[in-house]
């Protein structure tokens, strides 16, 4: 499928160049990225990675994901890519009171 496009998401133990690790990697892959959303977390010293991303015709999934595993391993990191249109099951839970299921309602 041309320009399809997937969903990176990935948690390492904070430390400095992580993100221009995940972004270099991304580039060199000659991707084009979407949106992108990262966040460190001093209370357990991770960083938390989520990229959004358009594959150009003949891009290689298998080949991505072994170049990237290496840097994942490098970095102690978990990862994990989809692609966008295969979207996760999800289950909202919320308590008998209205309040909280029209919060989750407006918000969406």
């Amino acid at each position: 499928m041309p320009n399809s496009r997937y969903i990176l998401r990935a948690a390492a133990p904070d430390a400095i160049g992580i993100l221009a690790d995940v972004a270099g990697y991304i580039a060199r892959a000659g991707l084009n990225v979407i949106e992108s959303q990262d966040f460190g977390d001093s209370d357990t010293a991770r960083f938390f990675i989520w990229v959004e991303f358009e594959s150009p015709d003949g891009f290689d999934r298998a080949t991505f994901e072994a170049g990237f595993n290496a840097l994942a391993e490098k970095r102690s990191m978990t990862w994990s890519l989809r692609r966008k249109a295969d979207r996760p099951r999800a289950l909202i839970m919320v308590s008998k009171g209205d309040h909280c299921l029209n919060d989750l309602l407006y918000r969406h």
